[in-house]
């Protein structure tokens, strides 16, 4: 997790909280700060990076989370290599290019990455970018189940006869 929200009242007794807009986007710039101090301090921890990564994305900011997981990727997290295979595969910062999320998503599930496998997963089942082929989706989709990812494990149960 990124970090805290701060929740708003509900309004009605019981309900749950509620986040606002404006409590996620000030959360956001603490966490780009905090982040920034963390890499100043401490430049090759690969966690810092990615976590900056993610906060710009959830920022929309895709240059920047471009750069912080690539610096990540180079120090060895598969997370980060997993965040780049998402800007590529949806187009965000960069030319949308399945051929590059593919490789993205390889490297980190070599890692042993679920969302990576997952996603690797959804682009065989879908063909984007590649032609569609069952056989590897269900291959990425067990090894991303195996990994704990309970999304791989409802998409086998729909692919399975």
């Amino acid at each position: 997790m990124l970090g805290i929200v701060r929740a708003q009242p509900a309004g009605n007794a019981g309900a749950p909280p509620r986040v606002t807009h404006c409590d996620i986007d000030a959360n956001i710039a603490n966490i780009i700060r905090s982040c920034e101090e963390a890499i100043r301090d401490y430049p090759g921890v690969a966690r810092f990076h990615e976590h900056m990564g993610r906060a710009y994305a959830m920022n929309h900011s895709y240059d920047e989370a471009r750069r912080s997981f690539e610096k990540a990727s180079e120090l060895g997290s598969a997370d980060a290599m997993s965040g780049l295979g998402m800007l590529y595969e949806e187009g965000k910062g960069v030319p949308q290019d399945f051929a590059e999320a593919k490789n993205w998503y390889e490297k980190a599930a070599g890692l042993e990455n679920s969302y990576a496998a997952f996603r690797l997963g959804v682009i065989y089942e879908k063909g984007l970018g590649l032609g569609g082929n069952k056989a590897d989706a269900v291959s990425w989709y067990r090894k991303a189940a195996l990994l704990g990812s309970l999304d791989a494990e409802r998409a086998l149960s729909r692919l399975s006869p």
